[in-house]
């Protein structure tokens, strides 16, 4: 599979990614199915960026009241990048769940 970072310098291949990564993130999001995070997934697929989710979990802060408190996943691109997609809830008191906000870190 063609890489769509293939041939391109760290600089350019980190400021590429983060476009991707990040378009779409600001602001509060509200659905029942993660659709912010699954446009990430398509964003990278469609620029032909060879990605591997190789771990996805809910977490829970430690002596938080709540079930869980959002959810992350850790991709493997290829190239040695990993990006972590953290979706923290940031509904109300009575329902956190019902919408999150997204941070999304980029590492090689």
């Amino acid at each position: 599979m063609n890489n769509g970072i293939s041939g391109m310098t760290r600089a350019k291949a980190t400021t590429f990614l983060r476009k991707l990564l990040i378009e779409g993130t600001t602001g509060i999001k509200r659905d029942n199915g993660w659709s912010a995070v699954n446009d990430i997934f398509a964003r990278l697929s469609d620029a032909g960026i060879a990605v591997e989710t190789s771990h996805s979990e809910y977490y829970k802060i430690p002596n938080s009241s709540n079930l869980n408190d959002g959810k992350r996943w850790v991709l493997g691109i290829a190239g040695g990048w990993t990006a972590v997609i953290t979706a923290s809830y940031a509904g109300s008191a009575k329902d956190p769940s019902d919408a999150y906000d997204i941070i999304v870190c980029l590492h090689r």
